[in-house]
């Protein structure tokens, strides 16, 4: 199709219209696609399905993951893992034990036994994070 085509003619065909959907192109120009899974009503665009970002994605607000969830890395792998209360169950792909703290190795957070006399300093790096997780 050249630029001249796809520039003549009028729409003269909504297909699958309802409020708030969005619309494409349909194959043939001269009709328009309501799309029942893109929709904005002004404010909230809402996507039923997966969606994808091929660059950075800057949010000004909350992340909000229903009923828990993971955060993952590109390749999947859940970085963070959430149950449905919103409390973090999983760092990584180490699952705390009871009394373990999240500890710096150099490279990384990592799980390690908690020292439980509260020795370490204020200013100790290594410390930096103490999760008691309780069995449910």
């Amino acid at each position: 199709m050249s630029q001249q085509d796809a520039t003549e003619g009028a729409v003269r065909k909504l297909n699958t219209k309802a409020e708030d959907r969005l619309v494409t192109i349909a194959e043939n120009i001269s009709q328009l696609d309501g799309e029942a899974n893109l929709t904005f009503d002004g404010s909230t665009l809402v996507v039923t399905g997966a969606a994808q970002c091929t660059t950075d994605l800057t949010v000004g607000g909350d992340i909000t993951i229903d009923d828990g969830g993971s955060l993952k890395e590109a390749n999947g792998t859940a970085a963070f893992t959430f149950d449905g209360s919103g409390n973090v169950t999983k760092i990584g792909q180490d699952s705390p034990a009871s009394d373990q703290v999240l500890t710096w190795d150099g490279a990384k957070a990592v799980w390690a036994a908690g020292g439980g006399g509260g020795g370490a300093a204020a200013n100790d790096a290594n410390t930096i994070l103490h999760m008691q997780v309780f069995a449910g």
